[in-house]
């Protein structure tokens, strides 16, 4: 599985984001990072500018590995990845790169933990310079703020002071981060959010109503989430976003 990419000189009016997260539903293997062009989100634009299934290109180098879970922000893409060089163990690390300059994908951190599989990381998300991820089992919430020597520099990777917590998936905007929650057990995720702007209000409940919240979305003031009812494997159920 390989990170790929497209940049279209006319002008981009689509979430890159949303047709990445679209390859990695539907493609299963490939995972395409895209900027739409105007004549796609405009039918009206003149002939000549339309877009052209397959204009992409591999964003990382051929290794043995596998890339996954992909999100961006501005030009700085972020997935999680399989490759080897974390460590005794293995580890899967999140690998940044930056889409307007053609310097090699960098790993966030080099040795996660002491290097073990079980330090794994995992679902990244990225809200201009600040990504933040889940590591280790129980999983954590680690975070990095890009640029002034990061990454690279001891201190750049911080664990967000969230105790008790046990996250499943992460979404960031701005200095907010989100994620569901399975502290009351399967089929009970909950929603919640941790403000680094305000670290005194600690970990802070959004979504608790009964049922299953999950999928958490964060755009500035704004959030999104699906919710299941009566929450059971192996028997259909509805899901709603809200």
């Amino acid at each position: 599985m390989r990170i790929f990419g497209y940049v279209s000189g006319i002008g981009c009016r689509f979430p890159r984001r949303d047709l990445a997260m679209a390859g990695s539903f539907f493609g299963g293997f490939l995972i395409f990072l895209a900027c739409v062009p105007s004549a796609w989100a405009n039918p009206g634009a003149t002939s000549g500018s339309a877009y052209v299934l397959g204009a992409d290109s591999p964003l990382t180098l051929s290794h043995d590995g596998a890339q996954q879970v992909p999100d961006i922000s501005g030009n700085i893409a972020v997935w999680a990845d399989s490759r080897p060089g974390g460590g005794p163990g293995n580890p899967i690390r999140i690998f940044f790169k930056d889409l307007t300059k053609n310097d090699p994908e960098e790993p966030l951190v080099q040795v996660p933990g002491n290097g073990s599989a079980m330090d794994g990381q995992f679902f990244p998300a990225i809200s201009g310079n600040l990504v933040a991820w889940l590591e280790g089992w129980p999983a954590k919430i680690h975070y990095m703020f890009l640029g002034s020597g990061c990454p690279g520099q001891a201190g750049c990777d911080q664990i967000l002071n969230a105790p008790g917590v046990q996250t499943v998936r992460l979404a960031v905007s701005g200095r907010r981060i989100v994620w569901t929650d399975s502290r009351n057990g399967p089929g009970q995720d909950d929603i919640y959010m941790f403000d680094l702007d305000n670290p005194s209000l600690g970990v802070q409940p959004l979504v608790t109503t009964p049922g299953d919240n999950s999928w958490p979305s964060l755009d500035g003031d704004w959030i999104t989430w699906v919710h299941t009812e009566n929450y059971n494997l192996g028997v259909p159920q509805i899901d709603d976003v809200y």
